[in-house]
């Protein structure tokens, strides 16, 4: 996401990684202004798909690049936002899945139904 974002051009992130770049420039961004669907909300399991949340932030981006006038490569002035909201679904998709498992492994008796604990 920070390569697509072309971070590295961000006067505040030329020299960070991709993901500290992500995390900093969402710090002060607005989760709420870009709404992202999560990846594979229809199935029921425990699986993780990031390659398909990748797909959804690409696209959202090619629309808010389209809304601004820009091209590929430019830095978008809402990136801010773009971060923040990515940063928001990357955890919720986490946090879904994990406690989805967490639910399998307590109902098939892997965890004990009291103090179930994920570390």
């Amino acid at each position: 996401v920070a390569r697509r974002l072309s971070l590295r051009k961000h006067p505040e992130c030329h020299s960070m990684a991709g993901g500290k770049a992500i995390e900093h420039l969402a710090q002060t961004g607005n989760q709420e202004l870009l709404t992202l669907r999560l990846p594979m909300q229809q199935y029921r399991n425990c699986d993780f798909s990031f390659s398909g949340l990748q797909n959804i932030v690409n696209n959202a981006i090619v629309q808010k690049e389209k809304e601004e006038g820009i091209q590929e490569g430019e830095i978008l002035s809402c990136v801010k936002d773009v971060a923040a909201a990515v940063q928001h679904a990357v955890a919720v998709h986490i946090i879904q899945r994990t406690y989805r498992a967490m639910l399998f492994c307590i109902k098939n008796s892997v965890l004990p139904s009291k103090n179930a604990t994920l570390v």
